[in-house]
């Protein structure tokens, strides 16, 4: 993700089928089936701000731990198998960080887009010669709206062609985001609404409508999403989607510069050094009086070194952090599929637990107790697993027939906590 946010000159709400430009300058606004029958007016060279439209973008709220970004982000994409109906290989990811802090971690909203839309949005872009400085969703633009007209808690709706949308934003900040079904009016509106903030599990807000909406009471703003992401209020929002490739090929660029820095510092300073050690003798007096100057010019480049060395130190955490969230020493449902494949005849699981930095958990029956150890001692003999015990074995009867039910526990090797630990701590 890029860490600032550099100034457009345009707002782009971009969808693969629908395309709208605004120039906040001008307050232009121009829509067409793509970019390029459209851009012409504003010419090439033009670096703009993309607005992923809704019906792109999946929404999820999901507790995270309460730490940076990073390592949150390296949870979520464990978990996004479970958030989002497509693979995560498919999808480019992001996430914003809410100020509601609990017990089970910290609120995160987080944002995922199919990479194929990416790939075509970069396609028209470079079509008509404009640069993307970010994409995001369209719908943190309600959040900056709602913040612009003082209202904190409020449900946004925007008229979306032949429908709405509603947005969500409670404390400020985007909480969810929906599109309303086809023939909801103005009548049934204040239901679809409350049952977004239900599905939500938010408490019921005020609604506040944009572009002109006609019928009922409720406040309205001038401003829409895509206008309100012009505000500096929005400067900070800090949500960029894109493809996995493009993101590494930045990050790798970055490292490369780093340590061209760093290098070229380091040659500065001896070369600063070499020439007052090569002059002191030829200019003798001047150089003493001209060493106190060079000495605060070393100890600046020094202190330069030591800050690009430890912007190196942090994308190597980074990439550290990332590698254990995506390379696993091995994956969880291949030691699952390991221990199935071990029970002997006249053994059955009947339930398995693992999680991430915890002990294997399985539950079995078994027609006889020397089937058991026969199912222990094939565990033990796998390179793949460790510290394999009986939990409890019970004896009992299924249609009055002899079973035994018992309990094993084991520690899959490389089964290791995603936070790597604190130096001197011990601790994640």
């Amino acid at each position: 993700m890029r860490a600032v946010v550099q100034p457009a000159s345009l707002l782009v709400e971009w969808s693969p089928t629908r395309v709208t430009v605004y120039d906040p300058t001008t307050g232009v606004r121009r829509e067409g089936p793509s970019l390029k029958p459209i851009a012409p007016e504003w010419g090439s060279g033009r670096r703009v701000r993309v607005a992923l439209a809704r019906q792109m973008v999946f929404l999820r709220s999901v507790r995270v731990p309460d730490a940076p970004k990073a390592q949150a982000m390296a949870v979520v994409r464990l978990s996004a198998g479970q958030l989002f109906p497509l693979p995560i290989a498919s999808l480019a990811v992001d996430l914003s960080l809410t100020g509601d802090v609990g017990a089970e971690g910290r609120l995160a909203v987080v944002s995922a887009a199919a990479t194929s839309n990416l790939r075509q949005l970069a396609r028209e872009l470079d079509e008509v010669g404009w640069e993307a400085i970010e994409a995001l969703p369209i719908a943190y633009g309600s959040a900056v709206l709602a913040r612009k007209e003082g209202v904190a808690d409020c449900a946004v709706v925007h008229s979306e062609g032949d429908g709405w949308s509603v947005d969500l934003v409670q404390g400020g900040e985007l909480r969810a985001s929906r599109l309303l079904p086809h023939g909801t009016t103005s009548a049934t509106l204040e239901d679809e609404v409350a049952r977004t903030y239900a599905a939500a599990g938010l408490r019921f807000s005020p609604i506040l409508v944009t572009n002109g909406f006609a019928g009922g009471s409720w406040a309205r703003s001038s401003l829409t999403a895509l206008a309100a992401l012009a505000l500096p209020e929005a400067a900070d929002i800090g949500v960029d989607l894109e493809p996995d490739e493009v993101a590494t090929a930045r990050a790798k660029a970055t490292h490369r510069k780093a340590m061209m820095t760093a290098s070229a510092l380091a040659l500065a300073a001896a070369i600063l050094l070499g020439y007052a050690i090569v002059s002191r003798g030829a200019q003798g007096a001047a150089v003493r009086r001209s060493q106190g100057r060079n000495q605060a010019t070393l100890a600046t480049v020094r202190s330069m070194v030591t800050s690009e060395q430890a912007k190196l130190t942090d994308l190597k955490s980074a990439q550290a952090a990332l590698d254990r969230a995506l390379a696993p020493a091995q994956k969880l449902g291949d030691v699952l599929t390991l221990v199935a494949n071990s029970t002997p005849d006249g053994v059955w699981l009947t339930g398995m637990g693992i999680e991430r930095s915890k002990p294997l958990i399985l539950r079995g029956t078994a027609t006889r107790a020397d089937l058991v150890a026969t199912y222990l001692r094939a565990l033990e003999a796998s390179p793949r697993l460790r510290d394999v015990r009986l939990v409890f074995a019970n004896n009992g009867t299924i249609e009055q027939a002899p079973v035994v039910q018992f309990s094993v526990s084991a520690v899959a090797v490389g089964n290791l906590t995603l936070a790597a630990p604190r130096k001197g701590s011990g601790k994640p």
